[in-house]
């Protein structure tokens, strides 16, 4: 059984904890997605549905995909509110990929740190791990998300078109930062599906 994560980071004027969501947080999650929607209006084109919570608290990767874990988590105030949330696939793919398949936090938080600082803990946490690149997908028309995902480091390696999410078909980059010491040409041959002619 894979072990449960926790940790700490500290961001935003606060300190914050990482654990694992459960099957008990899923209200709590479905209600942080209602009280900050805009993930989901700009790649779904609609509010949460409202299984979303649940949803996230069992979310895999898809079948096809190998990994060794997968983690679903959530960032805790000191007052135990949720204030983002975190999906997190390690060895997506291949050995050394860890996949951040999702990043939000609460919207007052938007351009004050949080989500930096929670992204800083994120990579700490992957290179301890054994990672040697990070992968993650950012919807083309999303623009704040894509330009804070380059200020990270990521660069884009292909795009895929017509991705259905919720009510809306979109253009996801695929975006790929590589740590410790590794190559992003290591990382188009250990992931094939990756390259920009795939």
């Amino acid at each position: 059984m894979t072990q449960r994560v926790s940790f700490s980071f500290g961001g935003a004027g606060r300190v914050y904890r990482v654990v694992e969501a459960t099957a008990a947080d899923a209200a709590r999650v479905q209600h942080f997605f209602e009280a900050h929607p805009d993930y989901f209006v700009q790649c779904e084109g609609r509010a949460p549905e409202p299984a979303a919570g649940r949803e996230f608290v069992v979310d895999r990767p898809p079948a096809e995909f190998s990994f060794r874990a997968h983690h679903n988590l959530v960032i805790l105030s000191d007052a135990e509110e949720i204030e983002g949330v975190l999906a997190v696939s390690v060895d997506l793919l291949s050995a050394g990929v860890w996949h951040l398949g999702l990043l939000i936090v609460a919207t007052r938080w938007h351009g004050g740190g949080l989500a930096q600082a929670a992204h800083e803990a994120y990579e700490a946490w992957a290179r301890a791990g054994g990672a040697r690149w990070l992968r993650l997908g950012v919807v083309e028309q999303n623009g704040r998300a894509r330009r804070f995902w380059q200020r990270q480091g990521y660069t884009e390696i292909r795009r895929r078109e017509g991705v259905a999410m919720g009510e809306l078909r979109n253009t996801v980059l695929v975006m790929c930062k590589p740590v410790a010491d590794a190559a992003l040409d290591a990382y188009l041959a250990a992931v094939p599906r990756d390259r920009p002619d795939a």
